[in-house]
C-alpha cells in the first residue's frame, strides 16, 4: 500500500483547499469550517493527473510535490 500525503493551501479564516492520496488516487477538495457553507471534492486518477490540468487551481509548489508521487 502506498504512503499517505496530504497537502492544504489557501488557508483562511472559512476554510482551505486540499489535496491527499488516501484512495490511491488524487482527491482535490475544498472544506469549509462552516459547516452550513458546504465544501467539495473531485477523484484524479495519478495518470489523468500527468496528461491533464487538476480540476482546481493549485499553487506550483504542492503541484510538483503530487507530480512527484504520480510519476
Amino acid at each position: 500500500m502506498m504512503p499517505v500525503d496530504e497537502w492544504t493551501w489557501g488557508h483562511k479564516p472559512g476554510g482551505y483547499n486540499g489535496v491527499h492520496t488516501r484512495e490511491g488516487c488524487l482527491l482535490w477538495c475544498t472544506d469549509r469550517h462552516h459547516t452550513l457553507e458546504g465544501g467539495g471534492a473531485s477523484k484524479q486518477s495519478f495518470s489523468d493527473f500527468m496528461n491533464d490540468e487538476p480540476p482546481v487551481s493549485v499553487p506550483p509548489e504542492i503541484r510538483a510535490h503530487a507530480a512527484g508521487r504520480a510519476g
